[in-house]
Order: C-alpha cells, then sequence, then structure tokens
C-alpha cells in the first residue's frame, strides 16, 4: 500500500502587524531542562533550527546548581550561554522563566527566541509574548527565508501547512522537534555570562508540587528509532503487553499509545502520542488496532515507515501507511514476534 501525502499547502501569506524597537540579529534558544539539566535531544533539534535563524546563536540555560557538564554540552554551535541559578528555577516554572526572558529581551534586543513546541513550549512563550504584546508562531516546520521572517507552520492539527511572514520585529517560535534534524555536540567555547540581578520574590507564580516521572528502561518516545503503537482493539492492560513483546525484537524501540488506549487505562496518558500527547517521527512507526483518527495521525505522520495492522480494510490509518495489514491483530502480532525471534 502506498503511503499517501495528506498534507494540503496554503500559498497565501499572513501577516502579522505588530511592531517592536529596532533589534540587534541573533537568536535566543530557551532549552527544555529537567533538574538543571539539558533535554539534550530537544537540544540538539533547537541547534539545527537556530542555525537557519539569524546569528549569533544564544542559549538561556535555568535552575539551580547548573553542572559545567550541563554548561558544557550548551556550548555547542553558539557564541554565549546565560546561567541563571536560583532555587526559584528548580522546577522550571513557566512564570518565573518568562520574567527572565523578557527583561533578558528588553537588554539584548533578539531577533528571535524558540522553544520547543512541546508542553514546556507551548506554556512559556505565549506568556513571553502576553509580556511583550507579541504574537508567537507556533509549530514551525520550516524556515523558509529568515531575512524576511517567513516560516511554514502547522495548522487544523497538522493536517494543513501554511506559509507565514511575520513583519513584528520580534519573532517568538515554537518549533516542531519532528520537523528538524538532531544537530550533533561539537562543544565549540563559548562566552559564558553568569546572571545574578534578577529578583524573583515579586513574581507571581503557581506553586510547584510533584514531579511524578515514569520510569523506564525503553527510550524516551521523542528519540526512539522505533515506535509500536496500540489502540483501542487491544482491548486491555494485559493485552497491551503483547507490544512489549514485539519491542524487544527492535533494539532501541519504545511503546506509545491512542488517546482511545490511554483513556480506556490500558496504560499512562505518558504512551500517549498524538494532537493532545506526544509528537514522534521514528525510522519506523507500527499501528496496531489504531484506526487513524486525524488527531492521532497529527502526532505521527512524519515518522519514515509507517506499518499499520488493523482488522477494518477501510481504517483511515492505512491512507498513510507505508505498508498496511489486514487482519486480528491477537493472531498477526504473536506470529510476527515469533518470526522476527527467530
Amino acid at each position: 500500500m502506498k503511503r499517501l501525502n495528506t498534507s494540503l499547502k496554503f500559498s497565501s501569506v499572513f501577516n502579522f502587524h505588530r511592531q517592536l524597537p529596532n533589534r540587534s540579529f541573533s537568536t535566543l534558544i530557551i532549552p527544555d531542562m529537567n533538574e538543571s539539566k539539558l533535554h539534550i535531544n530537544n537540544y540538539k533539534t533547537l541547534l539545527d533550527a537556530s542555525s537557519k535563524l539569524s546569528s549569533p546563536v544564544k542559549v538561556l540555560l535555568y535552575g539551580k546548581n547548573i553542572s559545567k557538564e550541563t554548561i558544557k554540552e550548551a556550548s555547542s554551535d553558539v557564541s554565549e550561554v546565560f546561567v541563571v541559578e536560583n532555587d526559584k528555577l528548580e522546577n522550571s516554572t513557566s512564570e518565573y522563566l518568562s520574567h527572565i526572558v523578557t527583561i533578558l529581551q528588553q537588554k539584548e534586543n533578539f531577533t528571535n527566541i524558540i522553544a520547543s513546541s512541546n508542553n514546556f513550549g507551548k506554556n512559556l512563550i505565549p506568556r513571553i509574548g502576553g509580556i511583550l504584546n507579541n504574537e508567537p508562531l507556533s509549530e514551525i516546520s520550516k524556515v523558509i527565508d529568515s531575512s524576511t521572517n517567513t516560516f511554514q507552520r502547522f495548522i487544523y492539527a497538522g493536517n494543513a501547512l501554511c506559509t507565514v511572514k511575520n513583519i513584528q520585529k520580534l519573532n517568538l517560535l515554537t518549533i516542531r522537534l519532528t520537523s528538524f534534524n538532531k544537530k550533533e555536540l561539537t562543544y565549540k567555547e563559548a562566552k559564558i555570562t553568569q546572571i545574578k540581578e534578577f529578583d524573583l520574590s515579586t513574581v507571581k507564580s503557581t506553586t510547584f508540587v510533584e514531579n511524578i516521572v515514569a520510569k523506564s528502561d525503553k527510550p524516551e518516545l521523542g528519540s526512539a528509532s522505533v515506535v509500536i503503537s496500540g489502540g483501542r482493539a487491544l482491548k486491555s492492560s494485559e493485552n497491551f503487553k503483547l507490544l512489549d513483546d514485539l519491542a524487544e525484537c527492535f533494539k532501541g524501540s519504545a511503546i506509545g499509545a491512542s488517546r482511545a488506549a490511554v483513556d480506556a487505562g490500558y496504560c499512562g496518558n505518558d504512551l500517549q502520542i498524538g494532537q493532545t500527547g506526544k509528537t514522534v517521527a521514528p525510522d519506523l512507526y507500527i499501528a496496531i488496532g489504531i484506526s487513524g483518527a486525524i488527531q492521532h495521525i497529527a502526532g505521527m505522520k512524519d515518522s519514515k515507515c509507517i506499518v499499520a495492522i488493523n482488522t477494518d480494510p477501510e481504517a483511515p490509518i492505512f491512507n498513510i501507511a507505508t505498508y498496511g495489514l489486514v487482519g486480528d491483530l491477537f493472531k498477526v502480532i504473536p506470529e510476527l514476534t515469533q518470526k522476527l525471534k527467530h
């Protein structure tokens, strides 16, 4: 079965009109950080996106007791690393971070401020835009022309592409990570600027309660080369374990799920892929018992090879599948697992 490209392209250009004062040409990366450490795969992708924007590129590190190793990792292919350490930044609360970024912007006048188009970036970038009176652009999938601030972005749950020309003086962007490559770190020497003058005592913020992280010996969904996802057709959490047996046949594989499987309680919501879940683009995506609702497709359509297994030959998932197999998953999966093991 041939894979079909269902994305629509809009040739019209949307202009955003609000103006800001003159600025220097530079880009600031706000990376994903957890416990004062970089999410290295996301950072590599942001580096690739930033290489297509204005130079020089700078990065903001934030947290509590940031290690020399983290600063070294952040120094790759950037001209300057801003380091802000504060006890209140240990858990990356967006209210504190947006306050810091807006003050830094007033001092540095960046051309671009970018973050990942995930829960972190979608929470932070609009807050910065609200303070600076600037409309952010989300889900950027391509930098068409940085000199004219022309970008490509996804709309309508990832089913359409539009070209956007931003005529504001500042580009506030969330980057769709699956649309860019992971740039290898070169560990070049960069200027390290420690900033200590931020006063966060007057900033009103939500209260951090607890961070519950799911423990797994499998790689994260966003970095896995193979993702095996299950849907409602698996019928129970016990049956969902069939995916674990199949995943053992692929090195570096991760388990995912549709929202229907998560809502049914077959697995945790940290495995959900789709518009309201995670976005992945592995080398191989195996969709098992997933019908292919538009919301799920939005989160995995950039996968290089898509294999769909479903009893319904008219299931929408087959429209984007590279290979499709119509059959009962409870017969197909054990047989496939057995053959791959041998």
